[in-house]
This record gives structure tokens, sequence and C-alpha cells, in this order.
């Protein structure tokens, strides 16, 4: 398996995981009465030439 690859791999079932704890993690405010939302990152965040870094946070 080439790096790309396992970093592919890698990257997939960070995603993965990360997205089954979104629910409890907001769960566990909205019970501490603090206002919380869960997003994909990946729709407010991006890079373009993986280099440089971009996000908008207004449709927040």
């Amino acid at each position: 398996m080439s790096s790309d690859t396992a970093g592919r791999l890698g990257f997939c079932c960070l995603q993965k995981d990360t997205a089954q704890h979104y629910p409890l993690l907001v769960d566990r405010l909205l019970q501490a009465s603090i206002p919380a939302i869960s997003f994909p990152p990946g729709n407010v965040f991006w890079t373009e030439d993986s280099q440089d870094f971009y996000g908008n946070i207004e449709i927040l």
C-alpha cells in the first residue's frame, strides 16, 4: 500500500469516527444548555492546492 493510499484510508477512518462522535458531543452540550450544532468541517473549510487553507464561517 502506498503512503498516499494509506493517507486516504486514514482520512476516511478519521472522518467516520468523528462523524459518529459529533451527535454525542452535541447531545452533551445541549443537555448542559449550551447551543450546539453538528456540521461537516468540509462544508466550511477547504484547500485548493494542499498549501493554502480556506474557511468561510459566515454560513454558521
